[in-house]
């Protein structure tokens, strides 16, 4: 995969012109420019086999071993952004989002990829070195950088994607009804658990608090622009693990 800009749109692509500037600035404008690449990633091959249950399995290990390094990476980044917000529950908060993020990794997946993969084959690909994708790497480049030097409201914004659009893919899956014997219903009760959606709104609420007062159009226009990357972000992780014009995966179904 070659580098590529991060900013995939410069900043007058998402500027409004300053009569327009919404008063109040809220998530509904946010989300504006990212909603349909939101609605492409639940239509995206992956996810769509998660949710039919019929994803190959060894296509869902590489995603766990590259989801394992995109989360300790970004439980560090949180853990950064926490000491950079001024309200002492805001941190307290964000310090919370960052051990779960640990907990998810250390527990989960390990425990996931045991039981989804043949013990033997586990042990095998675990000893192996498992190479970092290259969109992984930017990914969490990304957001170390927003959580190092850039403002508070665009560092978080490119936090919450990831929650938000977990959390959107949990909403798309029911996982009453007719799943029971899908594989991945474990992973998908992960993230379209109330425990979860808590975490996202908890999140969306600190969100809301720190754009609330934000009136300057090219400080709104960067921020729907680190959230817009960031659902890009994912997008692309989807698409490195699971290409959606690759057939030969389906080659490789346990």
């Amino acid at each position: 995969m070659r580098t590529r800009d991060v900013r995939f749109f410069s900043i007058s692509n998402f500027s409004l012109k300053s009569h327009q500037s919404p008063v109040h600035f809220t998530m509904a404008d946010i989300l504006k420019p990212s909603a349909p690449l939101i609605s492409e990633i639940a239509r995206h091959p992956f996810n769509l086999g998660v949710k039919k249950g019929n994803l190959p399995t060894l296509v869902f290990k590489k995603y766990l071993e590259q989801d394992k390094r995109y989360l300790q990476k970004c439980a560090k980044s949180l853990h950064i952004l926490s000491e950079r917000l001024h309200e002492p529950n805001h941190r307290q908060r964000f310090r919370k989002f960052s051990e779960e993020i640990i907990e998810t990794e250390q527990e989960l997946h390990d425990k996931y990829l045991k039981k989804i993969l043949p013990y033997s084959l586990f042990n095998q690909c675990k000893s192996n070195g498992v190479e970092e994708l290259p969109v992984v790497g930017e990914y969490t480049s990304y957001l170390l950088r927003q959580a190092e030097k850039e403002p508070v409201a665009e560092a978080v914004a490119s936090h919450l994607a990831c929650f938000y659009v977990y959390m959107k893919l949990g909403e798309n899956i029911n996982v009453v009804h007719g799943l029971s014997d899908n594989r991945y219903l474990e992973w998908i009760r992960s993230y379209s658990s109330v425990n979860f959606r808590i975490s996202t709104q908890q999140m969306l609420n600190i969100f809301s608090e720190l754009i609330g007062p934000i009136q300057c159009s090219k400080s709104q226009a960067r921020i729907s622009l680190a959230f817009f990357n960031a659902v890009k972000f994912e997008h692309d992780f989807f698409d490195s693990i699971y290409p959606k014009n690759n057939t030969s995966c389906s080659l490789f179904v346990l």
